[in-house]
């Protein structure tokens, strides 16, 4: 039996702008009722510019479901640090081959649980192949129960904790569910 994939990936356009912003705050808000502090950012709107910005720089990516053509996941990837970056990764001097760096993955509220997660993180280690990208790098809040064995699972290996934040790296060249050697 053959199964349907029922996303896809795709650039985000301005057009997606509100809707990669309503998942982000969206999110950010379940995340706030729970407790936790999370994106709490998100939430004041100074951020909007820039997500639009990245968004028109063609970083984010929007997951569509083919069924009703809706945007149900987002992320954004890019090849050069920005501030945040440098603060807890330090510069990157270009010698340790070609990094990725992930940053605001967000499933719709309405999707958790369908393993959307899943899916995304699989595509995103697919795409780092085809662009012969040697790791992509993310962070993630210290203090969340669910992110460092959600990216775990994922093969990605804890380099640091720095400023409260899980520094993780996977590795294109690592076999699924191997771990590479610091």
């Amino acid at each position: 039996m053959n199964k349907t994939i029922p996303y896809e990936v795709k650039k985000a356009t301005t057009a997606d702008s509100a809707a990669i912003i309503k998942i982000l705050k969206d999110r950010a808000s379940l995340l706030k009722e729970q407790g936790s502090t999370q994106w709490n950012f998100l939430l004041t709107g100074l951020e909007d510019e820039e997500i639009v910005r990245n968004v028109e720089a063609g970083l984010f990516y929007k997951v569509v479901d083919l069924a009703d053509s809706h945007i149900v996941a987002t992320f954004l990837l890019s090849r050069d640090q920005d501030e945040w970056d440098v603060n807890l990764w330090g510069k990157d001097d270009g010698n340790g081959g070609t990094i990725v760096y992930l940053h605001k993955l967000a499933v719709s509220v309405d999707r958790i649980g369908a393993n959307l997660g899943d899916f995304v993180m699989h595509w995103i280690k697919d795409q780092a192949k085809s662009l012969q990208v040697d790791t992509i790098r993310l962070d993630c809040v210290a203090y969340s129960s669910y992110l460092r064995p959600f990216y775990e699972k994922h093969g990605f290996i804890l380099k640091k904790e720095v400023h409260d934040h899980y520094l993780f790296e996977w590795h294109v060249q690592q076999k699924e569910g191997e771990a590479v050697p610091n």
